[in-house]
């Protein structure tokens, strides 16, 4: 907004708004042409046909323990010829020490950048030809990887992300690559004056808790 009063002065100028202002907007936008109808009904039980037609039901969602104890949640959708993967590990903030800050989301970063089988080139090639899509990011209480693939590639995406997140290489080459880029996220922080300014407002608040971290 230009300004760092932009609050105050938006606040302001509100105040001053007249009936007859609101009414020419109204005038401007507000007309049959211009229109655009939603309508909210209750949810009802569609026939049989109507279900087939729309490519089946969604299913409920299944839980199951493995014997490693994993958690798998699982739930079925029809009506896309998509599959989508999650894997939640916990991780971040809450679980690293000081001298620790910021390992998760390293490691996150590194994760598709190359396993003991595939380059992070040939992981990203692969998932492209798929046309897949591969995101990992780590936050205050996890690292979350999630993939998107064709219902016929599920297999194929399904081993890629086992893979990273089983056999991560950790390349030294590659971590040296990631490094400086890490560092200058970190330093651009400082530069937008909104994210300093919430920086320092939860480490101010959570100053014994690692919710003070960014």
């Amino acid at each position: 907004a230009g300004t760092p009063a932009f609050d105050e002065r938006y606040a302001e100028r509100i105040q001053g708004v007249t009936a007859e202002e609101i009414q020419s907007v109204v005038r401007k936008y507000f007309y049959d042409d211009n229109l655009g109808l939603a309508v909210l009904e209750p949810v009802r039980e569609a026939a049989p046909e109507a279900k087939a037609a729309a490519g089946g039901e969604i299913g409920d969602v299944e839980r199951h323990v493995l014997g490693n104890g994993l958690t798998v949640l699982i739930k079925e959708n029809h009506t896309t010829p998509v599959v989508s993967i999650g894997s939640y590990s916990l991780a971040g903030a809450r679980v690293e020490g000081g001298a620790a800050a910021g390992a998760a989301n390293f490691v996150a970063r590194m994760l598709p950048r190359g396993t003991k089988k595939m380059s992070g080139d040939q992981i990203s090639r692969t998932l492209d030809s798929m046309g897949a899509s591969f995101d990992c990011i780590a936050n205050h209480t996890r690292i979350e990887s999630s993939m998107t693939v064709l219902r016929q590639d599920f297999e194929k995406g399904l081993a890629i992300l086992a893979d990273v997140l089983q056999n991560p290489k950790f390349d030294p080459a590659e971590v040296e690559k990631e490094r400086p880029l890490v560092q200058a996220q970190l330093l651009a922080r400082g530069d937008d004056w909104t994210t300093d300014a919430m920086d320092k407002m939860v480490a101010a608040l959570f100053t014994a808790h690692p919710y003070g971290r960014c």
